[in-house]
């Protein structure tokens, strides 16, 4: 009896260490989810209020910006960086069932600027180059070598202004047209031409036709997601006057939201940024030298008569939000354009300067595109991705 009562004293002492090392287990689980569902408000918090971290209970302690949240029975403390590149760190708590103590665990994540432009043009459906020729080529505004004060010049044009067209994509035919960079499209689709279209290098466009090989690749497998808006409720912009000239619109560096941007515009801070929850119907836009502005447009359709950057492209970046499908660029225009549900058309002698990713692109005539590579990975002054996750 003896014996039998030390094997069952034994078996039970096994199966109490089993049961607490799987709960032990279940709980050290459930702290790292605490802990990465901090990570996931933080993140979310910084490409929502990066103007104003100290907002929807955010508040600034030992300087970086933290919050405590519970969910159920456990909870996490989440804190971010004051200064960008931004870095948020979260401990996640969970009890142990029929203790008063936590099971806790660490997570430290940094981040980078989420790139908008993959190169010259992305469209999500058709590209159609119809002109005599249509052109698509590059420049950099940041070496003159490349550019002539941080402005396109033909002059020095280069090579880098590759097309891409996305997953969903149905045609990509250039006609007589070039591409001085490479064509991206997925296995389905077959690049057309005419019988003077030409894709490929500096070398190759002035020596010869059709497509250089290499610079035809039929392996890409890209998706562009929607536009999204990091506010929509600003104060309105003021009028004013600057240098002599009166405006409808000035933009000092900060939020603005409303209604429908028409009229005369001109942006004077450096970090600028405005929710229009209509269309656009801009007769004049002004970006002073170092100024910026990123324009969101939630309406159908946005138009730009006159564009006056005296900047470079990243200075001026429009995102076309989900419900925008249209959109119209005047020669002037020298930027960024996200509109991924918009349809993109140039036609005549006109000359549009920057980076697209559109739905549909038709360029014709003796126009042409000409990618700013300085916009090359640029980003949103809010959106950011992992650079590297840790557990601490």
């Amino acid at each position: 009896m003896g014996l039998i009562g030390v094997a069952l004293a034994s078996y039970l002492r096994l199966t109490t260490n089993q049961n607490q090392l799987s709960q032990r287990s279940q709980v050290w689980n459930s702290s790292l989810v605490m802990a990465e569902s901090g990570i996931e408000e933080a993140l979310t918090h910084i490409s929502w209020n990066s103007t104003n971290l100290a907002a929807q209970g955010w508040a600034l302690a030992s300087g970086r910006y933290t919050k405590t949240t519970w969910l159920g029975s456990g909870y996490y403390v989440a804190s971010i960086s004051t200064n960008s590149p931004y870095d948020a760190i979260s401990t996640g708590y969970y009890p142990m069932p029929g203790t008063s103590s936590y099971v806790s665990r660490q997570v430290k994540v940094t981040t980078t600027a989420a790139p908008a432009f993959l190169g010259a043009i992305v469209c999500k459906g058709t590209l159609s180059l119809n002109g005599n020729p249509a052109e698509i080529d590059s420049y950099d505004s940041r070496t003159n070598s490349k550019s002539t004060n941080g402005k396109y010049d033909a002059a020095k044009r280069g090579d880098k202004a590759d097309v891409i067209l996305a997953s969903s994509g149905t045609s990509f035919g250039i006609g007589n047209g070039n591409i001085w960079g490479h064509a991206y499209t997925s296995p389905s689709i077959t690049v057309s031409k005419g019988p003077h279209g030409t894709i490929g290098d500096v070398a190759w466009q002035t020596s010869f036709s059709g497509f250089q090989p290499g610079w035809v690749v039929n392996t890409a497998n890209i998706t562009v997601p929607d536009a999204t808006t990091p506010f929509t409720v600003a104060v309105p912009p003021a009028s004013g006057s600057v240098g002599g000239v009166a405006y409808d619109y000035v933009l000092s560096s900060g939020d603005y939201a409303m209604a429908t941007l028409d009229k005369k515009c001109i942006v004077t801070g450096t970090r600028v940024r405005l929710y229009v929850s209509g269309d656009i119907n801009s007769s004049t836009l002004v970006i002073e030298t170092n100024a910026s502005v990123e324009i969101y447009c939630a309406g159908t359709s946005a138009s730009f008569s006159t564009v006056n950057n005296k900047g470079t492209a990243p200075s001026l970046k429009y995102f076309g939000l989900p419900a925008n499908t249209s959109i119209n660029l005047s020669g002037s225009w020298v930027g960024g354009v996200y509109a991924p549900n918009a349809d993109f058309n140039i036609a005549g002698n006109k000359d549009v300067s920057g980076a697209l990713v559109v739905h549909d692109v038709s360029i014709s005539g003796n126009s042409g595109f000409h990618f700013d590579e300085a916009l090359l990975g640029s980003s949103t002054a809010s959106d950011v991705i992992i650079a590297s996750w840790n557990e601490l």
